[in-house]
């Protein structure tokens, strides 16, 4: 017979045995758990209204999976690219809902709690949101198409805070870009191409960039978009403050703690709407953001992949500009043809956007 206290020993033997085949199990799943690949491969990256959904509607035609702010082309409405869209569109809208509202309406309206770090709305809505009224902006904005438990779980889970909106974005983008979508483009694409770039570095994506001149483009977004659109407050670089939003959040952020503050950073600490901003100065930063911010993010896309270093701009990217009808500021082709002769406007824009789903087509087959 074995005796008791060497079985004790077996016993505890197997036990150790049994405890590291598992860890080492476990450690094998965690190690050898496939990536979701990434599969965005275009950015529309030109600011709201610069005729974005021009080449959405080019983009769609030409097969890929692509979103333009809420609306999906070419995949269903409950698939993974919509959803994953949907979430990134969300994010957005909660810092919006932060800055376009003063604090008491945020409470009051909102059911954020006076801090405006939570919710406090209980299970359900304030019963502003639902009325027909469209004062309030996080009533106005998310509109009746919000499933309710989505808008009052993204408010308890970041309510109007830099850091936790933050936290949230890393994830959100990779949810989106390994969604299966192929194409991204208008408002708030454009506000983190830093972002897309950074969480994909080493998958570089090719860019659109659709143009407007800066100061028509001042006056028209305001005119059209109202208070909604945002602008960083602080100087994050030339361009920046419309195009990389995300730099923003973490600049500020460490100036707050560098300036010895314990409290949370509010959105509306972060951002500002763009119309508190005078017209010439959107068209400053525009003008910034196209002509500066571009080159260096598309500079960027070029050496993020090796062996393409010696590639030039134009692989990685194409300009466009509907309303002066230019494709990387060479003139429409038929336009000069045609001369001096007469031509009704709107049939001038139908051969511009023939010509330029030609040249983005051309472009974007070519190796």
């Amino acid at each position: 017979m074995i005796p008791r206290s060497r079985w004790r020993g077996y016993t505890i033997v197997v036990w150790i045995a049994r405890l590291l085949v598992a860890a080492l199990a476990t450690d094998a799943d965690v190690t050898t758990a496939p990536t979701p690949p990434i599969t965005l491969r275009l950015i529309g990256a030109g600011q709201g209204t610069t005729a974005t959904h021009a080449l959405y509607t080019l983009v769609c035609e030409m097969g890929l999976k692509a979103c333009h702010y809420t609306n999906c082309c070419n995949v269903r409405p409950s698939s993974a690219v919509a959803l994953a869209n949907n979430e990134f569109i969300m994010t957005y809208k909660i810092m919006q809902m932060c800055v376009s509202n003063e604090q008491s309406e945020l409470q009051t309206y909102c059911g954020l709690t006076p801090d405006l770090l939570s919710f406090n709305g209980g299970d359900g809505l304030p019963v502003h949101c639902n009325r027909a009224v469209r004062k309030p902006a996080c009533c106005y904005r998310f509109g009746t198409d919000v499933p309710e438990p989505v808008l009052r779980d993204m408010l308890r889970q970041h309510g109007c805070s830099t850091e936790k909106l933050l936290d949230h974005l890393q994830a959100t983008l990779r949810n989106l870009v390994t969604s299966g979508v192929e194409a991204l483009m208008d408002t708030p694409t454009a506000n983190f191409l830093s972002s897309f770039a950074g969480v994909m570095p080493h998958h570089p994506f090719r860019v659109v960039l659709t143009r407007r001149d800066p100061s028509v483009w001042a006056e028209k977004r305001v005119d059209e978009h109202g208070s909604f659109d945002l602008l960083c407050r602080i100087n994050n670089g030339a361009g920046a403050r419309l195009g990389d939003f995300e730099g923003c959040m973490r600049s500020a952020l460490a100036s707050h703690r560098r300036d010895g503050h314990d409290d949370p950073l509010r959105i509306s600490q972060t951002f500002e709407q763009l119309t508190d901003m005078e017209a010439e100065e959107r068209a400053k930063e525009m003008r910034a953001f196209q002509n500066t911010f571009m080159p260096q993010l598309v500079q960027q896309l070029a050496l993020a992949k090796p062996g393409n270093e010696s590639d030039s701009q134009n692989h990685w990217l194409i300009e466009i500009d509907f309303f002066e009808q230019t494709i990387d500021e060479k003139p429409m082709e038929r336009r000069v043809k045609l001369g001096d002769r007469e031509i009704d406007i709107q049939e001038l824009e139908r051969l511009f956007f023939e010509e330029a789903r030609t040249a983005v087509q051309t472009w974007w087959t070519k190796e």
